[in-house]
């Protein structure tokens, strides 16, 4: 199994970006998300990545979201990152604006694929230097290389 990191590409890291809303930010996360999907399109999407906020929000709180979805009929995995500028409202746990966006689409088959990469960004989004590094990183290849340094 690839593990996360292998799912990032530099064209799917967004770093430093300003954006004004949640809708936004999906909208920008849908994008990069399917620059690593064989059939999946971004308006397919935002659709499943707003259903599953409607569920409840992926924002965590200390300014990190980790919007994911399932995706019927696809067999590749994609992860894409997006950072901000100035938080935006993502409705998260805190109340606090979130700043760093960790975005994930999985096959609907692969339920422990799924749980295995959630896994493994909560330990990588509860690391401080690993946020800070997220937080400061205005380039893809540097922040790709401190992130697989771990």
């Amino acid at each position: 199994m690839r593990g996360i990191l292998d799912l990032l590409r530099p064209d799917s890291l967004l770093l430093q970006q300003q954006i004004g809303s949640k809708k936004r930010a999906l909208e920008v996360l849908s994008k990069a998300l399917a620059g690593g999907l064989e059939t999946t399109g971004s308006r397919t999407l935002l659709d499943l990545l707003t259903a599953r906020e409607r569920l409840g929000s992926t924002g965590l709180g200390g300014g990190v979201a980790i919007p994911h979805c399932r995706i019927p009929d696809e067999t590749h995995s994609s992860a894409a990152v997006l950072t901000l500028t100035k938080g935006v409202d993502f409705d998260a746990v805190d109340g606090q604006p979130v700043d760093v966006f960790v975005a994930l689409a999985v096959p609907s088959e692969a339920e422990d694929i799924h749980l295995q990469y959630l896994k493994e960004l909560a330990e990588i989004l509860d690391s401080p230097e690993h946020l800070k590094t997220l937080r400061t990183s205005r380039q893809p290849e540097p922040l790709l290389a401190a992130l697989s340094q771990s």
